[in-house]
């Protein structure tokens, strides 16, 4: 608030309000939807300094927000300055800076703003002195941020998306402050108001300190069992009065003596207020989801609605995980429907990434439902559960078992506040267990919310969300029946597909490597089935049919698109003949100019998002199927055809990935050498035209010739067997403001893989020199190499002092193969026992590891899971055969990649060069399936050896793998240089083992396990 009168709002999808007459009229300074979201606005004070004679001083201010890409997975920040009082804003372009979702200002034209962690400055908190116009990063012990308190004086305190606490009171050396609280209980901020530091969040967290160092709780006048149906949001102080907005919407919190006593105030409203702001003591604003504003002049007393974009949902998802959440049906409301609609996920499976420096998932999702048009996507931290690839951890269960209903208080308390006429829900009816038990939870939830009598949270007395009843319930159904809402489904409101909104988030979801196992990337959303609860006998083709709408649910910005029905109609169909291209044979690795003059006429007709929609999908089809040509195109069109920097990205990081891998390498020449004679045209055997006698040429003079035409059949460049120098193109052709890019440590490890490769190619020892051959001389983007240099030294050869890597013993004779050890043999291997987060169970797997000159030996024992194995009979097994005892090889009974994901499962990878992008994989299942690829692509067919034990304690399996399958037809002695291992143990429906990394050089979801292969 700038006045009593004047006041700025910003939000999703780049809104930015303002009103000069209290609140009155709202105008909007930008009229067209952005993809970015504005998070805070700041002014300075006005100055008159170069202003005309006679003229009102101008304010200076600044925007801050950004988005996360769908596609890459990168955090874009965004800021916007003002020199003219607000009346314009202009965006800059500042290279590296994540989203920030907090400004403070220090002084005039000084501000700090924080958010998403970036790789590029290697901090999440950023300082200007410029005005926003430049900015510098400010060191800090923890990641991803979630709320900055700095002093005049330079004190800082921090709070992380961990919920843990950092104080600095010289604003530099941080250290962890003491506060009973954990990573579940969200803290959502901290204030320095006149009484102190404050810091508040979930469950009716509120802290208070002097010093911040000694902190203690301020208790707010709720009962301790109705705490978590509270959440402070958001503080603002005023002289000694103070505020707390937050869950549920309705309230208030209030105190006049600095903090020592609470009273609780109600808005009359059931908007959730994300933002409060004050003028003075009296004179109040609060912000909130839908657009709503509200406004107070005694103290928020009373108040009354300035702004609304709409008073509820039409429709609410209560999804189990985010991976459940119904994009489609929600898409089809929005966009079909026009009307709001919003999804909360119960349970947070990826609540370990805030403790890293990874991409914040729940940031993720809220931008995504910017993108989609959903108002937000809100997770609830309080119930994280086990990130389980199959099934549902039997100890997540317990929250549905507990005697107290805190879980089914709290989803009442979420219906009534968003008041939907529609409620999607998990398939009551599901196998996975957890998706069960919440649906029926739902369900219950939404019969308690209609009813008057039932109150959630006792404490909170009569102000708490009056009843709502729920017209309609669509059950999400994973088996037959209901209905099915197709991507290609033409949307005459909004003229457009479904597939349009569903694309960003078909592109999170891929490229963050969610798909299930052998699911395909086209089929990553709209194949649910939905259905009615406790209305069999009505039946309805969409989500609103038959629904009587009310307008107080209308979207005020109409997602619309003027699109020609012709091309919409070409987009629908579009599937099926991709579908139908990706069966015509050809060549895997050679060009071939008809199929891809049939790309080209296929996405001819199509928009422009369906064409990249379908040339995308082409790409990783085509990779999964190991046809490098096809895959090649098609990343090369997008690449001509597709300027935005996002787009771009996708393609180059699909093309450095696997262009100069030492794994693909070593499966294309595998195709190479498979390919029969006669399918192998030379590359140096033009194909001419027949000559014939030139009527033109005198009998003497035989220099005149008929022209001929050749036609060279030519490699894919990926198939070429040079592709490090394809790869040091690539990076040649970087855009020079990709120059923060190659800091990152996705990019960064990926290229230092890359430079060994070309080093022991070219100089055959890790040599700088190699170096000047390999990267292009001119590009200033190459960074510290140096620096990598100098790193594998150390890692090839550790330092006198240092621990070692840990070496694969060698053994003079090979085992018997038969899944049982031989202790006079297998001691001599390398032991090591895998770990779990997610069970208190002492025994897991044990692992041996040792190799003689041609074969890697592994041996693992599994204890038996009684649990997982009966979750696991539910789903038969798809496998024909079977072989206990007896090696398997590429010969046998057993059938190749025919390894079920619904059961117990282990699997090993090993990266030979260590990029953590490209991998062989060998894995197997409990019941004697078996599968080999290299990273996705399973058309890798390696001769490798297993041979099963189990008993009635444990799961035995020995394995052999030749050393040739990982290293043979390399000019890289790739056995004499470190390895990367991955090992991991997945019990559906329990838990997740795995190898816990020691030297290890990179942050990831896997965990990797350096180890030196190399001969004693």
């Amino acid at each position: 608030m700038l006045s009593i009168d004047r006041a700025f709002a910003v939000g999703d999808a780049g809104a930015i309000l303002l009103t000069e007459d209290g609140g009155k009229q709202w105008k909007s300074l930008q009229p067209l939807r952005s993809e970015m979201n504005y998070y805070a606005i700041g002014m300075d004070e006005p100055v008159s300094l170069g202003a005309a004679p006679g003229s009102m001083p101008q304010r200076s201010g600044l925007i801050v927000g950004g988005t996360l890409q769908p596609a890459t997975g990168r955090s874009i920040g965004v800021v916007l300055t003002t020199q003219d009082d607000g009346k314009t804003w202009t965006p800059l372009v500042i290279p590296g800076l994540p989203r920030l979702i907090g400004l403070q200002r220090i002084k005039q034209r000084h501000w700090v703003a924080w958010g998403d962690w970036s790789d590029h400055f290697a901090s999440s908190l950023f300082e200007s002195i410029d005005g926003g116009k430049s900015w510098s990063p400010r060191r800090i012990p923890c990641g991803h941020l979630q709320g900055v308190a700095v002093a005049d004086d330079g004190a800082t305190l921090l709070v992380d998306r961990a919920s843990r606490v950092f104080f600095a009171p010289d604003g530099v050396a941080f250290r962890s402050v003491s506060i009973d609280t954990d990573q579940f209980r969200t803290l959502r901020f901290c204030k320095l108001q006149s009484q102190g530091w404050w810091i508040g969040g979930d469950g009716a967290q509120l802290w208070h300190s002097i010093d911040a160092v000694n902190w203690q709780s301020v208790k707010l006048p709720i009962d301790a069992q109705d705490a978590p149906l509270v959440d402070c949001l958001q503080m603002v102080g005023k002289a000694d009065r103070l505020w707390v907005v937050g869950k549920p919407g309705n309230l208030i919190w209030s105190s006049n003596d600095h903090g020592s006593n609470w009273e609780r105030l109600s808005t009359q409203t059931t908007t959730v207020l994300l933002d409060i702001d004050a003028w003075d003591d009296q004179v109040l604003m609060g912000c909130g989801r839908l657009g709503n504003i509200l406004q107070s002049r005694n103290g928020g007393r009373s108040w009354r609605e300035s702004h609304a974009s709409a008073k509820r949902y039409l429709g609410l998802s209560l999804s189990a995980t985010d991976q459940t959440i119904p994009w489609d049906a929600l898409g089809y409301i929005i966009h079909e429907g026009l009307h709001h609609s919003a999804a909360v996920v119960i349970h947070d499976r990826r609540f370990t990434e805030r403790m890293h420096h990874q991409i914040d998932r729940n940031s993720a999702l809220e931008c995504l439902a910017s993108r989609a048009h959903l108002d937000h996507v809100s997770v609830l931290p309080g119930y994280p559960v086990s990130d389980l690839q199959v099934g549902s951890n039997v100890n997540d269960l317990s929250y549905y078992h507990r005697s107290d209903d805190q879980i089914l208080r709290k989803i009442v308390q979420e219906i009534r506040l968003h008041r939907p006429d529609v409620l999607l829900i998990e398939d009551i009816s599901s196998p996975n267990m957890l998706r069960s038990a919440n649906g029926a939870l739902v369900s219950q939830a939404a019969q308690l919310a209609g009813n008057p009598s039932y109150v959630p949270a006792k404490s909170l007395g009569a102000d708490q969300p009056a009843a709502w009843t729920v017209q309609r319930i669509i059950q999400r159904s994973e088996s037959n029946g209901g209905f099915l809402l197709s991507p290609s489904m033409l949307l005459k409101k909004s003229n457009q597909l479904l597939a349009k909104p569903l694309q960003p988030i078909r592109y999170y979801y891929g490229a963050n490597g969610l798909v299930q196992a052998g699911e395909p990337p086209a089929a990553l959303v709209g194949k649910a089935q939905y259905r009615l609860v406790d209305q069999k006998s009505v039946t309805i083709n969409n989500p609103l049919d038959g629904l009587v709408v009310k307008s107080d649910t209308k979207l005020c910005d109409k997602p619309l698109l003027k699109v020609k029905l012709a091309t919409l109609m070409a987009s629908a169909s579009s599937g099926s003949k991709v579908a139908e291209l990706l069966q015509t044979r050809g060549s895997q690795v050679y060009r071939e100019n008809a199929w891809d003059e049939a790309l080209a006429e296929l996405i001819k007709p199509l928009s422009a998002e369906s064409a990249l929609d379908v040339l995308w999908m082409v790409s990783q089809e085509s990779r999964i199927q190991g046809n490098w040509h096809r895959w090649y195109t098609a990343l090369q069109m997008i690449q001509a055809r597709y300027p935005k920097e996002e787009q771009q990205e996708m393609v180059y990081r699909e093309l450095m990935t696997y262009t100069g891998s030492a794994e693909i390498d070593r499966m294309i020449r595998e195709q190479l050498s498979k390919r029969k004679q006669e399918d192998q045209p030379s590359a140096n055997t033009p194909l001419q035209v027949a000559s014939a006698a030139s009527p033109f040429a005198s009998a003497d003079n035989s220099a005149v010739k008929p022209a001929t035409y050749s036609s060279q059949i030519r490699l894919t460049p990926i198939a070429r067997g040079a592709s490090e120098k394809e790869f040091a193109k690539q990076l040649g052709e970087w855009p020079q403001e990709w120059k923060a890019k190659q800091q990152e440590p996705a990019w960064a490890w990926l290229i230092a893989s890359r430079f060994r490769t070309s080093s022991y190619t070219r100089a055959g020892k890790l040599d700088p020199s190699a170096e000047r051959d390999f990267w292009p001389s001119y590009s200033p983007q190459l960074g510290n190499w140096s620096g990598i240099h100098e790193q594998e030294l150390i890692v090839n050869a550790p330092p006198e002092g240092s621990l070692p890597i840990p070496r694969i013993p060698w053994i003079k004779s090979p085992p018997h193969l038969d899944g049982n050890p031989e202790p006079e043999l297998w001691t001599q291997a390398m032991t090591m026992r895998l770990s779990t987060a997610w069970t208190d169970q002492a025994e897991t797997s044990i692992v041996r590891i040792c190799r003689d000159q041609d074969f890697l030996y592994l041996h693992v024992s599994s204890p038996r899971s009684r649990t997982s194995e009966l979750a696991a009979s539910a789903s038969p097994s798809q496998r024909n055969g079977s072989s206990k005892k007896n090696p398997i090889g590429h010969n046998n009974k057993t059938k190749r990649d025919s390894m079920d994901p619904q059961l117990e499962h282990l699997s090993l990878k090993i990266d030979i060069d260590r990029d953590y992008a490209t991998w062989f994989e060998f894995a197997w299942d409990t019941q004697d399936g078996i599968l080999d690829r290299c990273n996705d692509i399973p058309i890798w067919d390696p001769q490798w050896y297993i041979a099963f034990s189990p008993t009635d304690e444990a799961w035995n399996a020995e394995l052999a793998i030749p050393i040739s399958e990982l290293v043979n037809d390399s000019s890289v002695p790739w056995e004499q240089l470190p390895w990367a291992m991955s090992i991991q143990r997945e019990r559906p429906s329990l838990s997740t083992e795995f190898l816990v990394a020691g030297d290890n050089d990179r942050w990831g979801r896997d965990q990797w396990l350096i180890l030196n292969p190399s001969a004693p």
